[in-house]
């Protein structure tokens, strides 16, 4: 009452002396009602007690929402699963359209499972061998873009005892139609790495020829690397992304986070996957090296050195590669195996005839020796 008391006299001063009677417009009349009922003292009636349970409850959900944030994500997560099971169980259309997708799948996804080559391992594959050697390509353009001016020329020395070993290899592989290329990069900040692209693209780092001891245990890098070619695992990689999508979608769908679909694909599918190609071209390039007379016992102490160098890696679970002492102890299990291949290829004539060689040029550097004494 007071602020209308205090409205009215306001109207009262701004009035010219002329005019007898204030005229007042509905809105005025409107707005002093919505004052009168502001001063009004507050109604405990049942209406406005629930209005005022309402903004206390809404109140407390707003400030008190990160002291139940896990409740409500597990109370999200239930929800999310009980509405896709719900539409699984009691919505016909979709309980159609999802065994019709569900059984398409399963029949495309058995009509591409085919066994790697030497390992035997059943996987899915789909894409072509002309689709990876188009992704090599255009990686191999990008490397020596980056490196150029750090290559090594092809009558380097490294060059061509790269090339030396490469070549026995390839007798071996199956992939002698292949367009091979050889290059040795320098860059004192990269450490001992080598890779084989899709295509025949070779390349290796100064620092792996510099860790190597011997030709043997520069096959054991060359030959597990080419495994991965031989073996297609870039393809097989490409060929699992569109279920990993799909698993992801769904884990989305159940759980409302992004996040935790993401950690699913990584450690329960990715990673798992990546580690097992790594097994299997380890495996694979054993038998390989063997095959073409080098020493398969030399790759044991080659990923001695390896681990040695201490360089900084996650635990096993959350690499996409094998733990060297995993590696070692594969390696170990496969010897035999390994040193059979090679007992039974011609490895027996041509180590003699090495050794014939060796003694020869040793007998030949002793009389050279020996006339300079004298």
């Amino acid at each position: 009452m007071q602020r209308l008391s205090a409205n009215l006299l306001k109207l009262r001063t701004f009035c010219k002396p002329s005019c007898s009677r204030p005229s007042f417009s509905p809105s005025y009349f409107q707005s002093i009602r919505t004052q009168i009922s502001r001063d009004r003292p507050l109604s405990f009636s049942s209406s406005a007690h629930q209005t005022a349970n309402r903004r206390t409850y809404a109140t407390y959900r707003r400030f008190g929402n990160q002291h139940h944030s896990s409740f409500s994500s597990h109370e999200g997560f239930v929800s999310n699963l009980g509405a896709l099971v719900g539409m699984l169980m009691y919505n016909r259309r979709v309980q159609v359209a999802a065994l019709v997708l569900g059984g398409g799948t399963f029949i495309f996804y058995l009509s591409n499972v085919e066994p790697a080559p030497v390992s035997g391992r059943r996987r899915f594959i789909v894409t072509t061998p002309k689709l990876e050697q188009m992704l090599g390509d255009s990686q191999y353009h990008s490397l020596l873009a980056e490196y150029r001016g750090r290559v090594y020329p092809d009558n380097h020395p490294d060059v061509i005892r790269v090339k030396r070993v490469m070549k026995r290899l390839i007798a071996v592989s199956g992939m002698e139609d292949v367009d091979w290329q050889v290059h040795v990069i320098v860059d004192p900040s990269v450490g001992p790495n080598a890779m084989v692209l899709p295509g025949g693209k070779v390349f290796v780092f100064a620092s792996m020829l510099n860790l190597v001891s011997n030709d043997d245990q520069l096959a054991t890098v060359l030959s597990h690397e080419t495994a991965h070619q031989l073996a297609r695992h870039t393809g097989e990689k490409l060929s699992k992304q569109p279920f990993y999508s799909v698993i992801a979608l769904t884990a989305w769908l159940i759980t409302g986070s992004s996040t935790i679909a993401q950690l699913l694909i990584q450690f329960a599918l990715n990673l798992p996957a990546s580690r097992q190609m790594e097994s299997e071209a380890d495996y694979i390039g054993l038998l390989m090296m063997s095959q073409a007379c080098y020493d398969p016992r030399q790759a044991i102490p080659f990923w001695q050195k390896m681990e040695k160098l201490g360089l900084a890696r996650p635990m096993e679970f959350m690499s996409d590669h094998p733990s060297d002492q995993t590696r070692i102890a594969q390696i170990t299990q496969w010897m035999p195996k390994a040193l059979e291949i090679r007992e039974n290829s011609k490895c027996r004539n041509t180590q003699s005839y090495m050794n014939e060689l060796r003694d020869s040029l040793s007998f030949f550097q002793g009389i050279r020796d020996s006339d300079s004494i004298f």
